[in-house]
């Protein structure tokens, strides 16, 4: 589908995102917005939120994105990142963090 020209983003697909150690990886996107909105907004938002995640995980070369969940609550748009890194320890840590965003592609803030 489209939106004057534009291909909107369909409730389920993968991301793809490499990165700059040349690690690529394929993170599934589930799209629960009302609202329908171009692809590329929503993958602009997503490369914000991977970026955001990395940076704060202080985990550049073990970071490993699982799985990004876009949804509205009363007030914003949020998604929801699953992802995983090795620690200090040499342990695996899970951890979820949440961000809300815009239907422009924005990302504003990790949501606590």
């Amino acid at each position: 589908m489209s939106l004057l020209g534009q291909t909107l983003a369909p409730k389920a697909y993968n991301f793809k995102w490499q990165k700059a150690n040349g690690d690529s990886f394929e993170i599934e996107v589930k799209n629960n917005l009302s609202k329908q909105v171009e692809r590329k907004r929503l993958d602009r938002a997503c490369m914000q939120i991977l970026l955001k995640a990395m940076l704060k995980s202080n985990s550049f070369e073990t970071f490993i994105p699982e799985k990004l969940v876009l949804y509205e609550d009363s007030v914003n748009n949020v998604a929801e990142l699953s992802f995983a890194f090795i620690d200090r320890q040499d342990e695996m840590q899970n951890r979820i963090y949440y961000y809300s965003f815009d239907y422009y592609g924005n990302v504003y803030k990790q949501v606590e």
